[in-house]
């Protein structure tokens, strides 16, 4: 009798060991499938995702009914109370015998859901001693910065708001209010053609972008490019908003330290150049209010609005170290604190006259 027991013990044990190999595979399946396919942007593996997590459930289900512990949220590490697991692979469930992308409303949240399931089946194990070695498992939050989208956005978006979907945020920013931003350096020719050498020049302009990039990003700008001489950038309302700021605060906060660094900044790379021209050497900022569309074609920002092609007329019609706003902009500023205006006329390419106001900081 003794003997009959303990062969019934011995393949109970036998068979448990065998679903918990299984359930190991399968969750290691899924696991590395789900990494793929996230930073992919569902583009790898989006056939087979709910296959994998289909197969491991049946397998964890069934070795949970022979090994009550991989039900206990405990046990697994999933929380105190076992009815956490249970939601869990209800969730999951769902998921696999739907048509929802994943089983929770975000990627991160799916990601680490997954993570607690394969790490919970690898931490029992090792208490069992099945492993020679302890497997290794961690969950790094930041893993999502390099999704694929993510990363697509990363050289745009400002990286404080870079949270959640950022196609989301693009899409909201489209229909919010922007200030579209156009920057020109003056007499930029002259810097370049009587340089001291190339590597001077080279050092100087790698500067001035470095510096403009880092004010950009303090400020939550949304960059669209740098043009050798300049560049475009775009403080938009549901940008700003996403991180409780006020995109008008963002750009005039903008605007005066990118100038408090031009200033000395390009008096310093005058005086290295072999001639100077009869106009200052200096940045100039153009901008305008309005909504502008962002797109992504071919992994490319397409950004299209009234608002670039108006401050693209302001940037020219102002001087060295002068912020010149289109009227729309005036009305949102010319009653705001530290803030002077001087109207000037100008001409569009056509030839009609139009009131621009160059912006003072007091």
């Amino acid at each position: 009798m003794a003997i009959s027991e303990e062969r019934v013990r011995a393949a109970a044990a036998q068979k448990n060991a065998v679903l918990a190999l299984e359930c190991l595979s399968h969750a290691q399946t899924l696991e590395t499938m789900w990494t793929y396919f996230w930073f992919s942007d569902g583009k790898l593996y989006a056939n087979e995702i709910k296959e994998a997590a289909r197969i491991f459930l049946e397998s964890f289900v069934e070795l949970s009914e022979e090994d009550p512990r991989f039900m206990d949220a405990r046990q697994m590490g999933i929380g105190e109370r076992s009815f956490q697991l249970k939601e869990i692979l209800g969730n999951f469930s769902e998921w696999v015998g739907g048509n929802t992308e994943m089983p929770y409303s975000t990627k991160s949240m799916t990601g680490l859901t997954i993570y607690k399931l394969v790490s919970g089946v690898k931490s029992i194990l090792a208490k069992d001693d099945t492993f020679i070695r302890e497997p290794l498992m961690g969950f790094h939050s930041s893993a999502w910065e390099f999704a694929e989208r993510v990363v697509r956005w990363k050289g745009h978006i400002p990286q404080q708001a870079l949270h959640g979907s950022p196609d989301e945020l693009v899409k909201k920013a489209s229909s919010a209010r922007t200030i579209a931003v156009l920057a020109d350096i003056r007499r930029s020719q002259d810097l370049m053609t009587y340089a001291k050498n190339p590597d001077d020049f080279s050092k100087r302009i790698v500067e001035f972008i470095t510096t403009s990039r880092e004010l950009i990003e303090k400020h939550y700008g949304f960059l669209d490019k740098f043009t050798g001489d300049g560049f475009v950038v775009y403080f938009n309302e549901a940008i700003c908003s996403s991180r409780k700021k006020n995109f008008v605060e963002c750009f005039l906060e903008f605007c005066r330290e990118e100038l408090a660094f031009c200033r000395p900044h390009f008096a310093a790379w005058e005086r290295t150049i072999r001639k100077v021209p009869n106009t200052e050497i200096g940045l100039t900022i153009g901008a305008d209010l309005g909504t502008v569309k962002f797109s992504d074609i071919n992994h490319h920002l397409v950004a299209v609005g009234d608002a670039i092609v108006w401050a693209e007329r302001m940037t020219t019609i102002g001087a060295a170290h002068e912020v010149v706003v289109n009227n729309l902009l005036y009305d949102l500023l010319y009653d705001l604190p530290d803030l002077q205006f001087e109207a000037r006329t100008a001409k569009t390419k056509s030839g009609e006259e139009f009131v621009a106001r160059v912006m003072h900081f007091t």
